[in-house]
């Protein structure tokens, strides 16, 4: 069977985003591989919720086993773990795993139920993309679409997309690299599958969204309600506390040019990203006051700030990890893209 030649570099969307939040954390993250086992946990737990809604969310009308039935299977075979969930206003606090998910999957369930209104039509494919940056030197641009689908109410095929992260990333859709990178390349995933005739039921399909699926990391708000469905205080007054929504489906759309823009920066971050990594660029901080919450390397970057001894705390509290294993497992055997050059 074919293999992804790794003598091709590989890029994807996180690194992208990493490489322009903070040169030093893309180093320590991307190079290096380092994560910390809470980074470890959340990743995991990530996992385990698509991989619930990939046992559900099975091709066409039917559901496959409910949510909660695979989280305790998954959850049971990986063994608990702590984590943070967090509130409405990504507050955080520690929480066991096993807890935390069995309660979203069965909350999820009872919201949307079988989902009627949607129609599966290719489950989650990993995808790969060859490109040239803008040096001149090919690369691969990988990732994974969590589903195909049809909204049936208008027969309107999307990419179905499902999030466990922060509430910050609702506002931002618009901008966000992941959304824009999906769109750029999902009409040729879906021409790919037709060529394939893995879609001959969807002749001259066209993507029309993304429909990102919220799923909130917190326990449900137990608070009494009122007939206007008002969280209550204890003395029964309307609370100025109102949680916000757990689960919540928002659409996104994109349009040709957006496709254009997004491909020509990719080639262009991935031209400096190889640069940095041959040692032609150099590797600086840029602190924010995002720092203290949105990187997992903040103290060990107070430590290499001020010359301590960094490279200790390093081995002590970090382990290595691929984060392009996976990609190199599957892809250029099971994506149907296996073939395809984009330029």
């Amino acid at each position: 069977m074919a293999r992804l030649d790794t003598e091709i570099p590989m890029l994807r969307t996180s690194e992208r985003q990493g490489f322009k939040r903070c040169r030093q954390r893309f180093w320590w993250g991307s190079v290096e591989g380092l994560r910390s086992p809470q980074t470890r946990a959340a990743l995991d737990f990530g996992t385990i919720i698509h991989e619930c809604m990939e046992k559900f969310y099975i091709p066409g009308r039917k559901r496959g086993p409910k949510p909660v039935v695979t989280f305790r299977r998954l959850i049971k075979e990986h063994g608990d773990f702590n984590m943070n969930e967090y509130d409405e206003n990504d507050n955080k606090t520690r929480r066991s795993a096993a807890e935390l998910g069995e309660s979203m999957m069965l909350t999820y369930y009872e919201k949307y139920g079988a989902d009627e209104d949607i129609a599966i039509i290719a489950p989650e494919f990993p995808f790969r993309i060859r490109l040239t940056d803008a040096g001149g030197k090919d690369f691969w641009y990988v990732g994974r679409f969590d589903a195909l689908g049809l909204w049936l109410p208008t027969d309107s095929p999307f990419i179905f997309e499902h999030k466990t992260g922060s509430e910050q990333l609702k506002s931002m859709l618009w901008g966000d690299e992941q959304t824009s990178s999906y769109w750029a390349f999902a009409p040729q995933y879906i021409a790919a599958l037709q060529r394939n005739k893995m879609l001959r039921r969807f002749k001259g399909l066209e993507l029309e969204m993304m429909l990102f699926n919220f799923m909130g990391k917190r326990m449900p708000d137990e608070r009494p309600m009122n007939s206007e469905g008002l969280r209550l205080n204890k003395n029964g007054t309307v609370s100025k506390r109102q949680p916000k929504e757990q689960f919540e489906r928002i659409p996104a759309y994109r349009d040709e040019d957006d496709r254009k823009s997004v491909i020509k920066r990719i080639k262009q971050e991935m031209y400096e990203i190889r640069l940095v990594r041959e040692g032609k660029l150099p590797v600086y901080k840029n602190f924010t006051k995002d720092c203290s919450w949105d990187c997992q390397f903040r103290d060990m970057c107070e430590l290499h700030e001020t010359r301590s001894d960094w490279r200790s705390y390093r081995n002590q509290m970090y382990v290595e990890s691929d984060g392009y294993a996976e990609y190199a497992h599957d892809l250029g055997f099971k994506s149907p893209m296996e073939f395809m050059e984009v330029k």
